[in-house]
């Protein structure tokens, strides 16, 4: 009964007969290396990460894998400003955000911006930071579309000519890596760490947005300013100011 019934859902087939002691056996086999069957009905629908986020974050991510070095600014006081980096809270929900889109991890993935040598620099970048919290965006500062002014601390973009001066203003860019124009880099600042926040939320939450801006060229900057909309003191909604 058991054979007869593993033949009828196709788990098993005839593959030959062998003669025995007066009568036929028959030799049944498979055609598969492997079989796999639930247990129990249940389970959790996991959401759809979406072929259009996946786009964006190329050459970062691809095939599963994490292709780029991730630069975070060192939390002790540092470089010419003598400042440290504050952004680290905010920037877990972007690690987590990308950490869906990855299949392997390879340990290290990040460099602090005090220990990145120059080799790390010609490849695909992820930095988070601005002038004063990471030492690397104050060496590609003047070549980014949306910039820091030294004097004033404030956020100036290229293409508006739009001066910035809320802490809670953020900016994302995606350029060429000015150290090796063959790779890409992928920026997240702001004038404060509630900036670098507020650019945290508008990634992981309005990444339609963020795609269509990116679509016209291969140099492009998004500008949010962030809002407790709830009113509990934590930013919780952007506006896309450009």
């Amino acid at each position: 009964y058991h054979i007869r019934s593993l033949e009828k859902a196709g788990l098993i087939e005839l593959i030959g007969t062998e003669g025995r002691t007066g009568g036929t056996a028959k030799i049944y086999g498979v055609n598969y290396q492997a079989v796999s069957f639930k247990i129990k009905e249940k389970g959790q629908e996991i959401d759809d990460i979406g072929l259009d986020n996946a786009e964006l974050l190329k050459p970062f991510v691809e095939n599963g894998k994490l292709n780029c070095k991730i630069i975070i600014g060192d939390t002790y006081s540092h470089g010419k400003y003598d400042a440290p980096s504050t952004e680290g809270p905010y920037i877990i929900d972007i690690i987590l955000f990308l950490g869906k889109f990855l299949k392997k991890i390879e340990f290290p993935s990040y460099k602090l911006d005090t220990t990145v040598n120059e080799t790390d620099l010609k490849g695909n970048l992820i930095i988070f930071g601005n002038h004063k919290t990471n030492i690397i965006v104050d060496r590609i500062n003047e070549k980014l579309p949306i910039y820091f002014d030294p004097k004033t601390e404030n956020m100036i973009s290229k293409k508006t000519k739009e001066t910035y001066k809320d802490p809670r203003i953020g900016g994302i860019v995606k350029c060429l890596n000015p150290f090796n124009e063959n790779k890409e880099l992928l920026l997240f600042c702001g004038i404060g760490m509630s900036g670098v926040q507020s650019a945290a939320i508008a990634f992981t939450k309005h990444m339609d947005e963020i795609l269509e801006g990116f679509k016209a060229n291969k140099c492009s900057a998004r500008v949010v300013k962030g809002f407790d909309a709830d009113g509990d003191n934590v930013i919780d909604s952007v506006k896309f100011l450009e």
